[in-house]
């Protein structure tokens, strides 16, 4: 008698829901950077970039104190080279892409980010299976904004903005890869190595928080309580709380995997300044965003197969006969 046996189902382990719910949390939060140089207007670029990271290395420091000897010695020139690509460059280019095209053009040029950190953490996925997630992404991101500005543009600014994002995302993504490397070592402490990334951060911001102050045109631009509150939010939420995130995220899901959940940093964008100016999306807006999370949801069951692949022992199809790999 034939016995029909039924698939199991998977389900995810505990590793991957606490990088996913991490990552979460960090696109949630980074999702409020956009809002960043819209509500404070009267900060210079290079005075937000600098002040948000100054901000994120004094808390940061105070959190060294505590842990400065768990974990193996960090190596501060690679969180100096870190907080430099990864922080204080990526988001000073953000915000001036964000002056010069608005926070919509940039939102939906930033929606491009999970198919390049994909890419470039090169998952061993071939292309093919990857290409309708990533395609369902880009739509989504162009349903999401498209009617937010982006056509009254002019060709030139939009040139421009896409230049900076561009510069942008790819000095960010080599910081992703090679934080990758760093926090997969388990001798390694994650809140030291945060800590320590974001002191390193403080100490090259410096630089541009003199630049801001030069160019500012009244020093009193920093005492606006506006102004005050975004630095608080983005430099000790959006920074230094996202960074712990990001970094459990990375260990525990990889950059390919985290590289597709990347998506959720423009949807909780778009759902910050919904909130913001008090007004619904409209069917366009919401379609967008809900092509961006199925794609990357897609994006991810495909990486999460080839994982679960790549990860299983090769099993016998009789005892004088063992299985051959299937050719690639």
């Amino acid at each position: 008698m034939t016995t029909l046996t039924l698939p199991a189902t998977r389900l995810p382990d505990r590793r991957t829901l606490t990088g996913a719910g991490a990552m979460l949390t960090t696109t949630a939060l980074w999702g409020l950077v956009f809002l960043g140089p819209e509500l404070a207007p009267g900060l210079p670029a290079p005075l937000l970039a600098g002040l948000r990271y100054l901000a994120h290395g004094l808390a940061s420091l105070a959190v060294l104190r505590r842990v400065a000897q768990r974990g193996a010695t960090p190596d501060w020139w690679r969180a100096a080279r870190h907080g430099l690509a990864g922080f204080v460059g990526y988001y000073l280019l953000v915000t001036i892409a964000v002056r010069t095209g608005g926070a919509s053009l940039v939102v939906v040029l930033m929606s491009t980010s999970p198919v390049v950190l994909t890419l470039a953490s090169r998952p061993g996925v071939p292309l093919r299976r990857l290409a309708g997630p990533f395609a369902t992404i880009l739509a989504g991101g162009v349903l999401a904004t498209v009617g937010d500005g982006i056509d009254a543009a002019g060709l030139r600014t939009l040139l421009l903005t896409a230049v900076l994002v561009a510069g942008g995302m790819a000095i960010w993504t080599w910081y992703a890869l090679d934080n990758e490397k760093v926090v997969a070592r388990d001798d390694l402490d994650l809140t030291r190595w945060t800590a320590t990334t974001g002191v390193a951060t403080g100490l090259v911001s410096l630089p541009l928080v003199a630049y801001g102050l030069a160019v500012a045109p009244t020093a009193r631009v920093v005492l606006d309580p506006t102004a005050i509150a975004v630095l608080l939010v983005l430099g000790l939420g959006s920074t230094t709380l996202a960074n712990r995130a990001f970094n459990t995220a990375t260990r525990n899901l990889g950059s390919a995997r985290t590289g597709a959940m990347l998506v959720f940093e423009p949807v909780f964008g778009l759902t910050w300044a919904h909130l913001w100016i008090g007004s619904m999306p409209s069917g366009r807006v919401l379609l967008g965003e809900a092509l961006l999370v199925i794609g990357a949801m897609a994006a991810l069951v495909v990486l999460q197969n080839a994982r679960r692949r790549a990860a299983r022992p090769t099993v016998s199809r009789g005892a004088a006969h063992p299985a051959v790999p299937r050719q690639r």
